[in-house]
């Protein structure tokens, strides 16, 4: 099992990071790293990602069923790109919009018999239906939601819109702030506070 504050903190650092470094991969508009064996899928950045939180609306996907457009959207492009030319069997991670990716990614992997070591997410909104869910089950895989964080709550599972979580959550923390709880530093406080480390 990987160091899942190590993921979080990497989590962090995709944020940050620029075309310059070596690390930094963007493919149809997807940004992520990859450090050694882990693909780190950063969250949203820019107006472009915020509008992709956005579009709710669900699309059919013939390996995935139905998945939420806007997290869809390059994310055959990126599995094609990294499974050729990532590392092999990785841990898949990532943050909000990064989360969705992550998932989409492993669901691809699934589907298509190319093994991935761990899917590990922080605060990661739904990106799909039964059928993506029913086809992770079994991985090895992790779903963090620190303390009220409602980004794990969206899309809504309502009437036909039934998403749903890729798998049931793991809670952390005690953030009672729906939109605090949410951000990367305060999953990392969490993660922290559990394992009995400090912040320093």
């Amino acid at each position: 099992m990987s160091d899942h504050l190590s993921l979080a903190l990497l989590c962090q650092q995709s944020y940050q990071i620029t075309d310059k470094d070596p690390r930094y991969h963007c493919i149809a508009g997807v940004v992520f790293m990859v450090v050694q064996d882990v693909i780190v899928f950063r969250g949203s950045a820019t107006e472009s990602d915020w509008l992709k939180d956005f579009e709710a609306f669900p699309i059919s996907d013939s390996l995935l069923g139905k998945i939420e457009r806007g997290f869809s959207q390059g994310m055959k492009e990126v599995f094609l790109w990294l499974s050729k030319n990532g590392p092999h069997n990785p841990i898949i991670t990532g943050h909000s919009l990064g989360g969705a990716h992550a998932v989409i990614l492993a669901g691809y992997y699934k589907a298509m018999h190319v093994a991935f070591a761990e899917l590990v997410t922080f605060g990661c909104p739904r990106p799909g239906y039964a059928t993506l869910r029913n086809l992770l089950k079994g991985s090895n895989m992790i779903a963090y939601r620190n303390g009220a964080d409602i980004v794990p709550t969206v899309p809504g599972a309502f009437l036909w819109w039934a998403y749903r979580s890729y798998t049931d959550w793991t809670r952390i923390g005690k953030s009672d702030d729906p939109l605090l709880a949410h951000l990367i530093a305060n999953y990392i406080t969490a993660l922290r506070q559990s394992s009995g480390q400090s912040n320093a």
